[in-house]
């Protein structure tokens, strides 16, 4: 089940990111980007086809890829404070996006808050990764996938051009596919 719900929002993190990036950046956006315009062009029409602001409009659908990326990791129920911390500030990231797609974001405190807490989500994802390892409970390719995040996310940042969905999109990739692995170890065993 869990592989399933991150697998969904790995996917849809995949999809949305570059629209995102395109409504921010709009004629700036990255080469990659606008690569990807005949994909995340219909997308933009459609938002103003249904008469939504397509910058809220999809950032809300973001909503999802945080709620699909919490129930994998705490499905995971890896059992360190890393862990732990890594859930909560990724809660408190979550918290951010809310504030800023659904409730305008007075004074930006939600791209703030979602910002920090996703930073810190990271450098406690890398430290719970080499507790989870050191401990047997995350495979050696879990643990290196978590504990790579972080750069895997400056090289997404650098190619998007987007904060802070940009930066989610690797974490909901290395959960749905750290949760996979560790399904199928557990089915295995």
């Amino acid at each position: 089940m869990s592989r399933t719900v991150a697998t969904a929002g790995a996917v849809l993190a995949v999809i949305l990111t570059p629209i995102q990036s395109a409504v921010y950046n709009g004629s700036e956006a990255p080469p990659l980007v606008r690569l990807l315009s005949p994909l995340t062009e219909p997308a933009l029409s459609f938002a103003d086809w249904l008469g939504l602001d397509a910058y809220h409009f999809y950032g809300r659908m973001v909503a999802l890829v945080y709620l699909t990326t919490l129930l994998a990791l705490r499905c995971l129920r890896l059992d360190s404070r890393w862990f732990r911390a890594c859930v909560g500030l990724f809660a408190v990231a979550f918290a951010g996006d809310v504030l800023t797609y659904w409730f305008g974001d007075p004074g930006e405190i939600g791209f703030a808050v979602e910002t920090a807490g996703l930073a810190g989500a990271l450098l406690a994802l890398a430290c719970c990764a080499r507790d989870a390892h050191a401990s047997a409970r995350l495979t050696r390719v879990g643990a290196w996938a978590f504990g790579l995040t972080a750069p895997a996310v400056v090289v997404v940042l650098s190619l998007v051009q987007y904060l802070p969905h940009a930066a989610l999109l690797p974490v909901a990739v290395v959960t749905a596919t750290v949760t996979r692995k560790t399904e199928v170890a557990a089915a295995v065993a």
